[in-house]
């Protein structure tokens, strides 16, 4: 038993600002994808402001909520959301006001659970990418002015979106094991 708190501290003392870090640089790279669209966008619409291009961003969000979600899926987001928001107010009102860190401990295992369920519904890259594809070809005005990546860039953030869920069975896992093991 003594060898087993002693990996499960090397995990977490090692292993989980390991898995931290590498998030933070797969969002890092995820976010410098997006900045690529976001410069396609600008040189294909130049005519655009900051005003209109916020407006296209909730336009084209809308929409795929609208009709590349069904209403289950979206049912599931709402309600995981609101998980989430409970797990963060729960996690920090048991460990400010209660000094219980074994409860808030498990507010934060429940944390991560929703984002790795949220992670995991979400719509693939290449879901994505197909429906605005097939909604290109049903209105070539374009109303909503979609730009598409190309197949290489889809491919690397679903490559990226892969990695970002597998590192949250990670995090999830070891944050499970430490609360086992200790609380």
């Amino acid at each position: 038993m003594e060898v087993l708190r002693l990996v499960s501290q090397f995990y977490a003392i090692i292993a989980i600002p390991v898995f931290i870090f590498c998030g933070f640089r797969l969002r890092n790279q995820r976010m410098a994808m997006e900045k690529k669209k976001k410069n396609k966008v600008s040189e294909m619409f130049p005519e655009l402001s900051n005003e209109d291009l916020k407006l296209r961003k909730t336009a084209i969000i809308n929409y795929q909520n609208m009709y590349l979600n069904t209403t289950f899926k979206r049912g599931i987001q709402m309600l995981l959301t609101v998980a989430l928001l409970t797990s963060i107010i729960g996690a920090l009102v048991t460990s400010m006001l209660y000094q219980d860190f074994s409860t808030s401990f498990l507010f934060i295992i429940a944390l991560t659970f929703c984002i790795l369920l949220l992670s995991i519904i979400a719509p693939s890259s290449q879901k994505q990418a197909q429906f605005w594809e097939n909604y290109l070809n049903q209105h070539p005005d374009n109303p909503l002015k979609i730009v598409l990546l190309d197949r290489e860039d889809v491919e690397k953030i679903t490559a990226i979106r892969k990695k970002q869920v597998i590192n949250f069975m990670v995090i999830e896992l070891a944050f499970l094991i430490f609360y086992v093991l200790y609380f």
